[in-house]
């Protein structure tokens, strides 16, 4: 009688942690799938430094084959500036607006929100347009 408790007992408890690893398993296919498909998708992105026609000016482009939308960061210097309401389709251009974007050596940098590794980066002076 004690063997055949302890078998079932056995048998309650493998079937209790198999449950959980399945369920536990298919959610972290979910993540990695949900990741490798926004990476996927962002690696089409492409951001250009069209300009810089003033100090608080820049011009960007989306050169990639996808669309920017949730917003970039633009860093001149040490100003960080975030634009939330823009909006890059394919190909367009816009203009973000930040101060001291024209001191020379200073590193300028745009990225996308959503893709965070889509981005277009210079240096003021020596290889900004």
């Amino acid at each position: 009688m004690a063997s055949i408790l302890l078998i079932a007992f056995t048998l309650a408890v493998a079937v209790i942690i198999g449950s959980w690893l399945t369920s536990m398993s298919s959610q972290q296919a979910s993540n990695v799938g949900g990741a490798v498909n926004e990476t996927v998708t962002c690696s089409k992105g492409v951001l250009s430094i069209v300009s810089i026609p003033d100090n608080n000016t820049l011009i960007i482009q989306n050169m990639g084959h996808i669309d920017l939308t949730g917003g970039f960061s633009l860093t001149c210097g040490t100003n960080i500036t975030t634009a939330s309401s823009v909006s890059l389709v394919q190909g367009n251009m816009t203009a973000l607006t930040s101060s001291g974007c024209q001191v020379s050596g200073n590193k300028i940098r745009v990225s996308s929100h959503v893709c965070p590794n889509v981005y277009a980066e210079c240096t003021y002076g020596i290889n900004c347009p």
